[in-house]
């Protein structure tokens, strides 16, 4: 068979399809293709670069032992990788016992570094539930097109410093990090200029180490930031509770090319205290906020820049709203959720006339109730009609708690389109209908 050639070899030109086609083919199948690239050495270059461009491994013995292979031939995979997930996810991990493999990577430490910089073209890389040790941040600096990280729920063994690092990193995402000593992520995030995206773990030790001079030097290109509580991760003391407050407030001030920022998990009420005096604690450049309404204030002036706000609250009654919900003059997208609407409000005390009145602009409003009416979608779409007066704007609402399969639509919408003509559509959890010449009619979703 060695003096034979291949099938490929003997085949007229005309026939031979192109690389770039067959790479196609192979992405079509499906990743079943280790077997035809085996077959020959045509394959295996035209398929690799699909095989190897996501690689997943769910424990470090994984990585090692592959990694060591193809250390054999570095130019037939290394080069190839653009994503490399080592370690695994919530859904995965099993029972804790099985974490002491995971963690195994620390202990081999000096076998992996090589792997690892044999990935000079990875784009993005993550750890995932390991133990890493202090010597990590050097084998970051062996990356140059490296874009994007995420270190999720690591520990570090000992103690660690990202000083003097300098990465390209775009995303970085730190969730649930685990620090032997100080804390480290505001080094870490200064160390990378382009950065663009940002999700951040927040706790005292964070406001512990930031002061005006280590947020100097912040990624003016920042446009988007997740930042994720926990209720417990707020001191204790009302006293040092307020400083905390007020370093966060300075910390999202610090980067002044922010436009979307979203807060995760569990906020604590914050205190007066911490508010600047004469504005909203949140900068006005920004675009789009999600997340507690409690960080806004409608005794201030107006939020001139939001043009997309969703308040994330168990519980919205009017009188928060009223001390909460500052004017948004220019906000087209509005979504509130834990809203309380009363069958027979007070006048001009209607939840939703209070939202309108904010929010002169809405073109989407998003409600989603506190509590689901036994009177359902009918008994809604009667609120609509209340407060829907002299609006001219608003284009599309929608109740994603409510179900409408017992909604008669010939009386439920009726006189909708008069009293709100540039309302369009109107979805109640999955079913949505739409407004043409007058009349309403389902439409698929």
């Amino acid at each position: 068979m060695s003096g034979k050639k291949h099938n490929h070899d003997i085949w007229p030109t005309h026939c031979v399809l192109p690389a770039e086609l067959w790479l196609i083919i192979g992405s079509l199948v499906g990743k079943d293709l280790w077997a035809l690239a085996s077959t020959c050495h045509f394959l295996a270059e035209v398929l690799y670069p699909l095989l190897y461009r996501d690689v997943v491994c769910l424990t470090p013995s994984i990585l090692l032992r592959c990694g060591t292979a193809w250390l054999c031939k570095p130019t037939m995979v290394f080069g190839h990788v653009r994503t490399l997930s080592v370690g695994v996810t919530i859904q995965n991990a099993g029972n804790f016992p099985n974490a002491l493999e995971w963690s195994g990577l620390l202990y081999k430490w000096r076998l992996f570094t090589p792997i690892l910089e044999r990935f000079t073209r990875l784009t993005h890389l993550q750890f995932i539930f390991l133990a890493l040790p202090r010597t990590f941040p050097v084998v970051l600096t062996s990356l140059p097109m490296m874009t994007d990280l995420t270190v999720e729920r690591c520990t570090f063994t000992g103690p660690v410093s990202f000083y003097g690092v300098v990465l390209s990193v775009v995303r970085l995402r730190l969730k649930d990090v685990c620090w032997d000593d100080e804390p480290d992520e505001i080094t870490l995030v200064r160390g990378c200029p382009l950065l663009e995206v940002l999700y951040l773990g927040w706790h005292y030790r964070i406001a512990d180490t930031l002061n005006v001079e280590n947020t100097r030097n912040l990624s003016q290109h920042l446009r988007e930031l997740t930042v994720n509580s926990v209720l417990q991760a707020w001191s204790g003391n009302r006293t040092e509770r307020v400083k905390e407050q007020q370093t966060f407030f300075n910390f999202i001030e610090a980067w002044s090319g922010l436009k979307a920022l979203t807060l995760k998990g569990g906020w604590p009420l914050f205190d007066t205290g911490a508010f600047p005096a004469a504005k909203q604690a949140l900068p006005d450049y920004l675009v789009a906020y999600t997340g507690p309404i409690h960080f806004y204030r409608s005794t201030i002036h107006t939020h001139i820049g939001l043009k997309k706000a969703v308040f994330i609250e168990p519980h919205l009654s009017v009188p928060e709203l009223l001390m909460f919900l500052p004017s948004l003059p220019l906000a087209t997208h509005v979504a509130l959720s834990g809203l309380c609407l009363d069958k027979e409000p007070i006048e001009d005390q209607d939840t939703l006339k209070v939202v309108l009145k904010q929010c002169k602009e809405v073109e989407e409003l998003v409600v989603n109730p506190a509590h689901v009416p036994l009177q359902g979608a009918a008994w809604m779409l009667n609120i609509l009609r209340r407060c829907l007066h002299h609006r001219q704007k608003i284009r599309f609402i929608f109740i994603p708690g409510i179900d409408a399969h017992d909604l008669d639509v010939e009386h439920g919408f009726d006189g909708l389109d008069d009293i709100c003509p540039s309302l369009r559509l109107i979805q109640f959890h999955k079913r949505k209908w739409d407004c043409g010449n007058g009349k309403w009619t389902e439409i698929d979703m």
